[in-house]
């Protein structure tokens, strides 16, 4: 089977940060400036989400084609135009998601899991939400959540699975976006940025995707 995995960025559609550096500072969650990333002390969502997602494709690799929309840091879809015969190197914001949407058609997708973290206006929420737009997208979405909360041994519970459309999402029934927890959350942000976070959150999204997949 053929699975694309989509890294959040943490941009808006003009290329500005939405997701600012986080780091915890004598027990409080804080935002801070810079460019810096995930280094066991702080956290930023682009390079968070693109490391859950390697890790995922490292797991999955072994049973399915995997396919990334977004290789670096950079905004999504970075390399996508070349691929798709374009004439030059492009680097792309959030709001050309019909080059994910052609990628996804281009190898032939049977599956499509967009990774994130989330954020609260006031830092009390946590968990996992889910988003899905058709009824396999909510097999895949329930999956995919009971596998993170599984492997982060419920540190991650879920919160709430929701039916909703994303322009990511294209015409892949089997699609999904995933909030894996919230980066603003002290509990949620000390799990993220501890040893086992990463790669448990990461084995969880593959033991969902797996199952989903051969079912």
């Amino acid at each position: 089977m053929r699975i694309l995995l989509v890294p959040g960025h943490g941009r808006d559609s003009l290329g500005r940060w939405r997701r600012p550096l986080m780091t915890i500072d004598n027990g409080v969650v804080k935002q801070i400036g810079g460019d810096l990333s995930v280094d066991g002390i702080s956290y930023r969502e682009d390079i968070g989400t693109l490391k859950i997602a390697k890790q995922v494709g490292q797991i999955l690799s072994e049973k399915h084609e995997v396919f990334f929309s977004r290789v670096d840091e950079y905004c999504a879809g970075v390399y996508l135009p070349q691929i798709l015969g374009g004439a030059k190197w492009q680097r792309l914001t959030w709001s050309d998601y019909k080059w994910i949407t052609r990628y996804a058609a281009h190898v032939k997708a049977d599956a499509l899991v967009s990774i994130h973290t989330n954020a609260s206006s006031e830092g009390a929420a946590s968990g996992i939400v889910g988003f899905y737009a058709s009824p396999c997208g909510l097999d895949i979405a329930e999956d995919v959540c009971l596998g993170i909360e599984l492997a982060s041994h419920h540190r991650l519970s879920l919160r709430q699975i929701r039916r909703k459309r994303f322009a990511v999402f294209g015409n892949i029934p089997s699609a999904c976006l995933i909030e894996c927890c919230y980066h603003d959350n002290f509990s949620d942000l000390s799990y993220l940025l501890s040893p086992r976070g990463i790669p448990e959150i990461s084995a969880g999204i593959a033991a969902g995707l797996d199952r989903f997949l051969t079912k």
